[in-house]
């Protein structure tokens, strides 16, 4: 998690509130792009995996 939350080295870095404010955000935002997609195919793969279980002979018949 602090791999995608951090934004560099620390040599450079929001010293206002507002901008610490706004980092924090992007940040988030960050996270975001990254968990909602992944969140999405995770529920791909378990519906399949769930298909499969219940029908385990469905190739041969398809």
């Amino acid at each position: 998690m602090s791999t995608l939350l951090t934004v560099g080295y620390g040599d450079i870095y929001p010293i206002t509130t507002l901008g610490r404010i706004m980092a924090i955000c992007i940040a988030y935002l960050g996270v975001g792009v990254v968990a909602i997609p992944t969140g999405i195919i995770s529920a791909g793969f378990v519906e399949q995996y769930q298909r499969k279980a219940i029908f385990p002979l469905s190739k041969i018949w398809i």
